[in-house]
């Protein structure tokens, strides 16, 4: 959808919301400084320059000029000096440069999350790596088009991908309570959040929250979310005895609070205290889930990063309703493993 609207020049910046009749005063989203166009948002804008020259360095590539997308893109593949495959890869990867850009911009806008070149970078670098391995042994690569592959760290020819897994929440058992925690980092360390969300056997939201944790690690901000959610829930439901399932995509959070491994110094308070916490349940388990099935909490953390404190929510906020629909519906969600 966003690269058909994209292709048709509607996407829903501020100069289309001009043309359609809307009275309002444009302002970039990225840098703050120069109307908002999409011509200034994927190309001109300080804030998205460091990002296309990644991607110039990848390629050998010129710079992409500030025209409509379709004639951006077909006068850029123009100047990358690829064989046919090659210069697909190179229009694989502009329109995923787009679209991190357009995320990138939205969460600035609406969730108060700084651009980060670095990170978009290797965000396109990755979605290209995957693009590229699902294809698996049916790419027949040229010796340019393989070193391009190297270079961003793929395998000359890419190996058949293992089968995707599929990932789902579930539901806790009645009476149990079940608790979902993640933790956001932009650059590990860098600007970082966390969030997690509580809900009951018939997967009804019962309290959640976000928190913005500063400039830390993942470690941090992992078992800090872990902390946050279970002396949250004490500190709403004090005199609850009940059980609670806790869920979470760090490996790490699970084998430490399981006792399987030691806490590192940093963490060590953040472990105490929950379990500490936990010892007041009449039961309670932690289990790993891949991130595809913790997508709610996930989407708390990255709302914590734009947050100035700690917010904590007895109602879904908006951004997360779609996550919780598909969620108390079981829809699956798919994971590609490396091959």
């Amino acid at each position: 959808m966003f690269l058909w609207r994209a292709a048709h020049q509607r996407t829903p910046t501020d100069a289309w919301a001009t043309r359609r009749g809307f009275s309002l005063a444009s302002r970039c989203s990225l840098c703050h400084s120069c109307q908002e166009t999409e011509q200034h948002i994927f190309f001109s804008c300080s804030a998205v320059a460091p990002v296309w020259t990644t991607i110039e360095g990848w390629l050998q590539a010129a710079p992409p000029r500030p025209l409509p997308l379709l004639e951006a893109l077909h006068l850029w593949v123009k100047t990358v000096n690829l064989p046919k495959k090659g210069k697909l890869i190179s229009k694989m990867i502009f329109l995923l440069c787009l679209f991190e850009l357009w995320n990138a911009r939205n969460d600035s806008k609406y969730n108060n999350v700084p651009p980060n070149p670095s990170f978009l970078s290797n965000k396109v670098r990755k979605n290209i790596c995957e693009a590229i391995a699902v294809q698996g042994s049916r790419w027949r690569l040229d010796s340019c088009t393989a070193a391009l592959l190297t270079s961003l760290g793929l395998p000359s020819v890419p190996s058949p991908p293992n089968p995707p897994v599929e990932v789902i929440w579930s539901k806790p058992d009645p009476p149990w309570v079940k608790l979902n925690v993640d933790g956001a980092s932009h650059g590990n360390p860098g600007p970082s959040g966390a969030g997690g969300v509580f809900r009951d056997h018939q997967a009804t939201f019962l309290l959640g929250f976000s928190c913005n944790t500063s400039h830390n690690t993942n470690t941090f901000t992992e078992f800090y979310g872990l902390f946050r959610g279970i002396s949250i829930w004490f500190e709403t439901h004090p005199h609850f005895q009940g059980s609670i399932w806790i869920e979470s995509d760090s490996t790490l959070v699970v084998n430490t609070i399981k006792g399987l491994v030691s806490a590192n110094t940093q963490v060590q308070p953040f472990v105490l205290h929950t379990l500490k916490l936990l010892d007041l349940l009449r039961e309670w388990k932690i289990t790993h889930i891949f991130r595809e099935g913790n997508r709610s909490a996930d989407k708390l953390a990255s709302l914590g990063l734009g947050l100035p404190s700690e917010t904590i929510f007895d109602r879904p906020p908006t951004a997360l309703a779609h996550f919780l629909n598909e969620d108390a519906n079981e829809v699956p969600q798919f994971r590609f493993p490396k091959s």
